[in-house]
């Protein structure tokens, strides 16, 4: 059943190019910003204030 699932997901992907190349564009995108993001809050919660 799960071979079937998987058939028609493919072949959907196939038919429909231009809206699964702009939902895997779209989805690298914000996968990027939420990186970057916790990238820098990482790094902004990491680093010293200064002295006081």
């Amino acid at each position: 059943m799960i071979i079937h699932y998987l058939k028609v997901a493919f072949r959907n992907l196939l038919k429909y190019k231009t809206q699964t190349a702009i939902s895997v564009l779209g989805l690298a995108v914000g996968f990027v910003c939420f990186a970057l993001s916790a990238l820098w809050i990482e790094h902004e919660s990491s680093t010293i204030t200064g002295a006081m």
